[in-house]
């Protein structure tokens, strides 16, 4: 609606409030993607799960950026948004098609762990204590702290990279929507590697996400760095799918990062919490970076002043990386989650179901 409100009466105050409107909207959406992701799947399939949106989400954006460009350059700005309100009206009525195909049993309910089925107590903590105890996790603090980090060396870079490209290198909006897709190969191809390698890496996941976090913001120095890339455009197209496969692997790396932080939790508000604060971190990122980036879109020497401060960041936040991960950890603190005994502590807790219960929920639909 606000897409089609935007291509008929195209102005500031239009186009700020429906900016306005999109961003609440779409924080729900980006919010609970990667909560279903985490909740729907387990595994392999979840890595491949919050693999899949991780790249759908960042390279739905930069080819998008391609596609406005190209058609704005034949049709003019109507078409953009028209054309993007036809899309979204598509999109919601796939959505709601797929949907109606998901029929749920008559006797679905909703499932219990084996815990349950045993007749078993589950960890009676408070989901205040719970909470508090899930914020503790270094794979969150590190997913959280490498999230933000991305986001900001994102929005800047890909805020300042289309009127750099316009004045310093003279390039016309379609040439500046190539870069952009230049970019999207680049994070589809790190985003499959990360998702391929990611159950390989074990206790090197910090270290792999760190080294990338670290050259994310040497490369996003590089892309304003060469002022003749203009005349040397092969040279330019590295070192933009460079960039593109450095944001791959730090925003994927983050996403699946979180996935492990709460995967076992059993809480559900634990896991919005958690899930809201690492979305907001990206969100926040995303917009400081975005402001600064705009600030500066026109002054080609303050942006490779703020690139090469992005640079020594993501160096230090590297390095804090590596210290949260592998600081030595308090014994008194190891089994904060684990108020309740677990069968990896307590063989004897295996659940044991007899015949009667097993017969008992499979007429459940278990």
């Amino acid at each position: 609606m606000t897409l089609s409100i935007q291509a008929l009466w195209p102005s500031f105050a239009v186009h700020a409030a429906c900016r306005f409107i999109q961003g609440g909207a779409g924080a729900f959406i980006f919010f609970y993607t990667f909560l279903l992701s985490v909740q729907l799947f387990q595994g392999q399939q979840q890595v491949f799960a919050m693999t899949a949106a991780s790249t759908a989400l960042n390279v739905a954006e930069v080819l998008g950026s391609f596609l406005g460009a190209v058609l704005f350059d034949t049709w003019g700005q109507m078409v953009v948004f028209g054309f993007l309100a036809v899309v979204s009206v598509v999109n919601q009525v796939v959505l709601m098609f797929i949907l109606y195909q998901i029929k749920a049993s008559p006797q679905h309910s909703p499932r219990l762990d084996e815990y349950e089925l045993a007749g078993q107590p589950r960890n009676n903590n408070g989901g205040w204590q719970r909470l508090k105890d899930l914020m503790k996790s270094r794979k969150l603090a590190c997913a959280v702290l490498m999230i933000m980090m991305s986001a900001v060396v994102k929005g800047s870079v890909e805020e300042m990279l289309p009127f750099h490209a316009d004045h310093e290198w003279g390039f016309a909006p379609l040439q500046i929507g190539q870069l952009f897709s230049i970019v999207a190969v680049g994070y589809i191809i790190a985003s499959v590697m990360t998702g391929k390698l990611w159950q390989y890496l074990h206790q090197f996941r910090i270290l792999f996400a760190a080294w990338w976090l670290a050259a994310l913001g040497f490369v996003a120095y590089c892309v304003f760095a060469v002022a003749s890339y203009n005349k040397s455009q092969p040279l330019l197209w590295c070192a933009l799918a460079m960039y593109g496969a450095c944001l791959g692997l730090t925003h994927t790396p983050a996403a699946l990062l979180l996935a492990d932080a709460i995967e076992h939790e059993e809480q559900e508000s634990s896991k919005d919490a958690v899930n809201g604060i690492w979305n907001t971190m990206w969100e926040a990122g995303g917009s400081i970076g975005f402001l600064l980036g705009g600030l500066l879109a026109e002054e080609h020497a303050e942006q490779l002043e703020l690139t090469l401060v992005y640079a020594f960041i993501c160096v230090v936040a590297a390095g804090g990386l590596m210290a949260v991960a592998y600081w030595p950890e308090d014994k008194s603190a190891r089994n904060h989650g684990s108020a309740a005994p677990t069968k990896a502590s307590n063989p004897e807790m295996t659940p044991t179901i007899s015949a009667e219960k097993l017969k008992e929920y499979g007429s459940m639909g278990y």
